[in-house]
């Protein structure tokens, strides 16, 4: 009997975030992340949310009024989110996650050096991406490297694995996983709509 090949799953490289700024991505708030290297990667990749250190915590709690470096305006839904009037916060499913998790997937939509003298710099920061509510410039904080995102997705089921530094290759059987929970989280939105 011949062998057939597996179709090879959509999403295969992976980002680890600390807690709880990775959900904050996946549910559609932080649209840009701060890395002091660069990736010529562009596309879909899926989100891991590491266990946070005490002091990531703090910095959560000093966001509910709003992202770092936003006005009051654009702040407003975020703090809302944060303080849990939609559900429950991100600190609070945060503390429930044990271990190492896939929480979602987002695109990388650009990497910038932003050392490097850039004529579309503000006008990329300002501009607010698909599927966030908060513009890049509320989460630039002086790295090196924007990375600049778009489309999030979070994972009703997230995936337990461990994480690693870097962007990573997903091992094929959770890539496919990966794959299925996105799926899965895409129609529940279009049903929803």
């Amino acid at each position: 009997m011949p062998m057939t090949a597996r179709k090879q799953p959509s999403i295969t490289r992976c980002l680890s975030i600390r807690r709880p700024w990775a959900r904050l991505i996946v549910h559609g708030y932080k649209s840009l992340e701060n890395r002091s290297w660069g990736t010529d990667y562009r596309g879909r990749i899926a989100i891991h949310a590491t266990p946070g250190r005490r002091g990531d915590y703090d910095n959560y709690h000093s966001l509910i009024s709003g992202p770092p470096y936003c006005d009051e305006t654009q702040g407003q839904e975020f703090a809302a989110y944060m303080s849990g009037q939609h559900g429950p916060t991100p600190y609070e499913l945060g503390k429930s996650d044990a271990g190492s998790l896939i929480v979602g997937s987002v695109e990388i939509v650009d990497v910038v050096d932003m050392l490097a003298n850039h004529d579309k710099i503000d006008e990329m920061l300002d501009a607010t991406p698909e599927g966030f509510s908060t513009p890049p410039r509320c989460w630039y904080g002086g790295s090196e490297y924007a990375w600049f995102l778009a489309n999030p997705v979070y994972f009703a089921s997230p995936i337990a694995i461990p994480g690693k530094l870097n962007l990573w290759k997903l091992p094929l059987d959770v890539a496919e996983r990966v794959e299925r929970e996105e799926q899965r989280a895409l129609e529940a939105v279009d049903w929803v709509e």
